[in-house]
Order: C-alpha cells, then sequence, then structure tokens
C-alpha cells in the first residue's frame, strides 16, 4: 500500500497525507479527517524508517537500563515516557542486565535504529561506543550517577559516591561502629557506595565488617541466605549498608525469620526509598533520590534540544537525601 493511494482515495496530494501523518496540526481539520478516513479505510500503515530518511527526524527515544525489574529504573522510564508521549516521541528500551557486553551491543543496534536521542544509565565503558555516540549527532543524556569525566554530552542525577558517603556518616554518628555493606550485583554503582563506606570508616580508623558483592547479575539470585551468613560468619556486625532498598527489605525480613530485632540486633540501612520502605516494620532508612524527576529532566533536555537545534551540554544535579527512619 502507497501514500499515493491514500491521497488518491482522500482527493489530496501525497504530501498533505504525509503531513496528516507527521505534523497533524499543522493540516485543517476537515482535511487531516478526509486524510484519517482513507488512511482507516485502506488499512494503511505509514513507512516510519522511509519517513525519518527524507525528514531526518525519527521521533525516537532509546534509554538503556540496567534492570527493568528494579523499581528505581521503571519510575526513571516513566518520568522519560511522560514527556516524549505529551510531544508525540516513541521510547524504546533495552535492558543491559549490568553487563557491559550487553550495553555495548544495544547502544550499536540503538544507533542503527537512527533515534534522536539516546538515555544511558551512567557512564559508557566501552570506548569504541562512546566516540561512536560522540560522533553520532545525536542528543546523549547520562542519568543517575553523575560523573563528569565520563559525560559524552548531557546528564541528570546525583553524586553518587556522596550520597554513600553521607549514609556511612549518619551510621556512625548514630552510634554504629562495625559496619558491613552488601550489594545484590557487583555493578559500578554498587561498587562506588562500597568505596564511599571504605573510605569514611578509614577516615575514622575503622574497616566495614564484610564487603559483599556478587560478580554479576543474576535475576534469581535471592542474597537472603548470604546475608545471614555474613552474619554468622561477623556477629560483631552492628549494622549494614545495603546498595538497594530491594535488598535492604529482603534483610529486614531476613532478621525477622532469625529473631533478630532491627535495630535492636543489626541496624539496617537501603538505597533508593522505594515506596514500601516507608511500609515496612520497622520503616527502612535510606537514600532518596527523585526518579521519576530524572527521567523528566532527560526528556525535556531532549525536547528542548529538538526545539532548538543548540547542541549544548545540559548537566543537573538533582542531589539526594537521607531519610531517617526506624531501621537505624
Amino acid at each position: 500500500m502507497s501514500i499515493r493511494k491514500v491521497a488518491d482515495l482522500a482527493g489530496v496530494a501525497p504530501i498533505t497525507v504525509s503531513r496528516v501523518i507527521n505534523t497533524p496540526d499543522k493540516v485543517k481539520t476537515d482535511t487531516r479527517e478526509r486524510v484519517q478516513r482513507a488512511i482507516d479505510r485502506l488499512n494503511y500503515v505509514p513507512n516510519l524508517a522511509a519517513s525519518t530518511l527524507s525528514s531526518k527526524r525519527s521521533r525516537i527515544v532509546a534509554i538503556l537500563v540496567p534492570t527493568l525489574s528494579n523499581p528505581m529504573f521503571s519510575d526513571v522510564i516513566q518520568g522519560l515516557a511522560d514527556v516524549l508521549r505529551a510531544e508525540d516521541y516513541h521510547l524504546i528500551i533495552g535492558d543491559t542486565r549490568y553487563s557491559q557486553a550487553t550495553e555495548s551491543t544495544l547502544a550499536m543496534e540503538m544507533l542503527g535504529r537512527l533515534p534522536e536521542a539516546m538515555v544511558l544509565t551512567g557512564p559508557i565503558g566501552d570506548e569504541r561506543v562512546r566516540r561512536l555516540l560522540a560522533r553520532a549527532g545525536i542528543t546523549v543524556v547520562q542519568i543517575w550517577d553523575l560523573q563528569p569525566s565520563g559525560t559524552i554530552d548531557s546528564a541528570v542525577g546525583f553524586n553518587n559516591y556522596a550520597a554513600a558517603h553521607a549514609m556511612a556518616r549518619h551510621l556512625v554518628e548514630a552510634g554504629y561502629k562495625r559496619i558491613g555493606f552488601m550489594a545484590m550485583v557487583g555493578d559500578e554503582r554498587a561498587k562506588e557506595r562500597r568505596c564511599a563506606l571504605a573510605a569514611y570508616l578509614a577516615e575514622r580508623g575503622m574497616a566495614p565488617t564484610f564487603e559483599a558483592l556478587p560478580p554479576r547479575f543474576d535475576p534469581m539470585y535471592d542474597p537472603s541466605s548470604d546475608f545471614v551468613r555474613l552474619i554468622d560468619q561477623h556477629p560483631e556486625t552492628d549494622a549494614v549498608f545495603c546498595a538497594s532498598d530491594m535488598l535492604a527489605h529482603l534483610a529486614v525480613f531476613a532478621c525477622q525469620r532469625r529473631g533478630w530485632a532491627v535495630p535492636g540486633r543489626l541496624a539496617l540501612a537501603g538505597f533508593g526509598d522505594l515506596p514500601l520502605s516507608a511500609k515496612t516494620v520497622p520503616t527502612l532508612t535510606t537514600i532518596r533520590v527523585n526518579q521519576y524527576e530524572i527521567g523528566r529532566r532527560a526528556g525535556e533536555i531532549i525536547i528542548n534540544r529538538a526545539r532548538s537545534g543548540r547542541r549544548r551540554p545540559d548537566i543537573q544535579d538533582l542531589g539526594f537525601e537521607i531519610v531517617r527512619r526506624e531501621s537505624t
């Protein structure tokens, strides 16, 4: 089915059909409705790839996140999607599973689809992909943890190291001296949080009682048994900084099964301030970052860049907050 057949049925020029598909607000209402009726009658499906090549605008935005199972990244995607949907943009989502190799493969595949913009979670580890993204002539927004040295174009997020450092300070000031660290995956974000905790403790002549980071992402991994084993092996531990709220929730449940009072026997802290964190018993001390706002701001950068045509880097630090609750 060709665009010309739609035009003939609607009694308009092919360029008018193209305008109805791509910029409907610029076509008179009666003409737009007539063309739409012809499209519906002929079951015409626009060739968006051809439209992209001719207009050099795909209205496609790609985002790569480490996992879709973590609500923190779901909120980021929702914030981005809400902004893009209002401007008739389309979102393609890639799940890297915390793998640099998968991230590189997906980034190359996304570039092949000619997106107008790409949103990445943190820095890109593959230097070849970094160079290609920098030369692609598209908007690149890196979200989550801000690392100026690894920024390709624009970025929205917070200082990951500073946030973990602040949590370490909170735990020590609350009276805890023998603090462990645990993550569900050994990605760079978790490693940076571990380093921040260790650095703060070292400044005070202390060291973590244990530092547990699984080497790779496993969606079937349940860290509960490892958490209990670590506490049994390091009974002097009086607090654990968990690299995510999801892990902290599991730690709370594991403590309850063992009869360990939180925070009487063991204090627990998380990262992310998921909705459940304010409802667990006890409520969870955590680090709050505005995930939805990170996604929304990334979307605004993309839309503003498309409207203005100016390629000026935009770095936005949205900060973080230590939320002190019952678990510490």
